[in-house]
């Protein structure tokens, strides 16, 4: 399997190079860089793809805070505890 023009940013590049060498992939060119659009493109022969790209969901999904002390998450555990079934 080989991937064409796989859009990279330029503050996740080196990021990516670490992944890929990682997981045992290896590019088939070098990775270009489009000033127009401000990322590298890439093409790559992935190693163990599934790895790779749990690898780098995790490096680049956000991480979503959720704040479990508000007054009316509290009382909504405590009415759910309390309901009779």
């Amino acid at each position: 399997m080989k991937v064409y023009n796989d859009p990279i940013p330029v503050e996740r590049i080196h990021q990516f190079i670490e992944i890929l060498n990682a997981t045992g992939g290896r590019f088939t060119s070098n990775p270009m860089f489009c000033k127009r659009e401000g990322v590298y493109r890439c093409d790559y022969t992935p190693g163990d793809y599934e790895a790779m790209c749990k690898a780098w969901r995790m490096v680049t999904e956000d991480i979503k805070e959720i704040r479990k002390d508000q007054w009316y998450r509290i009382a909504w555990r405590r009415v759910r505890l309390f309901k009779i079934k």
